[in-house]
């Protein structure tokens, strides 16, 4: 199994590529902070990069609603997700086994 680094490479259909631009261009993606990241401990971290030739922007994201982050980015999050087929790992899908401690 990867571990929490590997890089995941999928084809997206073009059409999904351009609305997630027009998401990304809608949201002013390159106006939010760096870093939304909140002072606690034991929780994921999301990190989205959009980059398209000569430019690049990223947002770290660590439980950044609370702490002023723009909702807007958890969209983005969760659309890329969609379009990169992970909405399984994000919310569980058929497949997802429950651990039990």
């Amino acid at each position: 199994m990867p571990g929490p680094d590997a890089i995941r490479r999928q084809r997206i259909d073009p059409a999904v590529v351009e609305n997630l631009v027009e998401q990304f261009r809608a949201a002013d993606f390159f106006s939010f902070e760096e870093e939304y990241h909140a002072p606690i401990t034991d929780q994921p971290r999301q990190t989205l990069t959009f980059e398209a030739g000569q430019v690049r922007a990223s947002v770290s994201d660590y439980v950044g609603e609370t702490v002023g982050m723009p909702l807007v980015v958890r969209d983005l999050e969760v659309a890329v997700d969609a379009a990169a087929g992970l909405e399984p790992l994000r919310c569980g899908g058929p497949d997802t086994v429950l651990q039990q401690w």
